[in-house]
């Protein structure tokens, strides 16, 4: 009797820690993909860049918490190729510097990736890289040209595989990528165009990164600039990561209620079964009270 009481209380704690355990290691799975669709630990992104006084305070606050630090510029534009055919679509165009992104990988068709070394060689010949979906619109091959604006770019990939993109959701049209200092080259900056201008942060391992966006907020005083970090940079996987943490938390609880209900009814019956000793102690002039503590420290030895 005893060990199935034991036995049931045990599988109950035990229940109970592993829910958690597991609702912490999927929250934590969560969030490290959400890095990943984020490509940092914390962005600030907004149509206009930085002000010298935000940068400046920005600066300030991150010196020594911050190890790396990456700009994208992305807007849209038509592009045109240059072949027989002259196709002219709309693009999403992500001027990028040459260690984006800071977490994850864009992957060409062709097995390279995207790498400070790479992004030299794209800079000195005016490469571009396009989505599959540019590629099949266009009826683009590698070697190929595309028109950005009033440069030409020569295409030298094709992108297979780019964790940032991963749940974003609906775009406008498909994207393509240069590398950020051929930007001015293209002339589409200008009065009035519109423009996502964004700065990804790399933080030390031990700061907390709702905090540090919070403080963040703090010193950027226009709505405009929004401030993301992992958790609320895609609100599809932030509701995710509350529904998944709130639902196991309750099977946990209901888990260890169940426990507990089981041990009640196995107690009760080990009374019941000694209702003739609780009756011949009475008989003999114990108190209940003396009674109560005689079976407790049965229970207990």
């Amino acid at each position: 009797y005893w060990s199935l009481f034991t036995l049931n209380l045990t599988i109950g704690l035990i229940g109970f820690a592993f829910i958690l355990l597991f609702r912490d290691n999927i929250s934590f799975a969560l969030e490290e993909r959400a890095k990943t669709m984020l490509s940092a630990d914390l962005a600030i992104s907004g149509r206009r860049s930085l002000s010298e006084d935000e940068r400046k305070a920005v600066e300030v606050y991150l010196r020594g918490k911050k190890t790396e630090v990456s700009k994208i510029i992305e807007l849209y534009s038509m592009g045109k190729t240059l072949n027989e055919k002259s196709i002219s679509r709309l693009l999403l165009i992500k001027a990028v510097e040459s260690n984006y992104p800071l977490i994850g990988n864009v992957h060409l068709t062709d097995g390279r990736e995207f790498s400070p070394v790479f992004f030299q060689k794209a800079i000195k010949s005016n490469f571009v890289y396009i989505s599959e979906e540019v590629a099949y619109q266009f009826n683009l091959k590698k070697t190929e040209k595309l028109k950005l604006g009033k440069h030409v770019f020569t295409v030298d990939g094709i992108i297979e595989s780019d964790s940032t993109s991963v749940m974003r959701g609906f775009g406008l049209a498909p994207k393509v990528y240069i590398p950020k200092v051929l930007l001015d080259k293209t002339d589409l900056i200008q009065f009035g165009t519109v423009a996502w201008y964004s700065d990804f942060f790399m933080l030390k391992k031990h700061l907390s990164l709702e905090k540090e966006k919070l403080e963040l907020e703090k010193r950027i005083e226009d709505p405009a600039i929004k401030v993301k970090s992992p958790r609320n940079s895609s609100q599809q996987l932030g509701r995710v990561i509350g529904y998944l943490s709130d639902y196991l938390g309750l099977i946990g609880v209901v888990a260890l209620l169940i426990s507990s209900v089981g041990g009640s009814y196995l107690f009760q019956n080990y009374i019941f079964e000694r209702i003739k000793q609780i009756g011949i102690l009475k008989s003999l002039g114990l108190s209940k009270y003396k009674i109560t503590a005689s079976f407790i420290i049965i229970i207990l030895g």
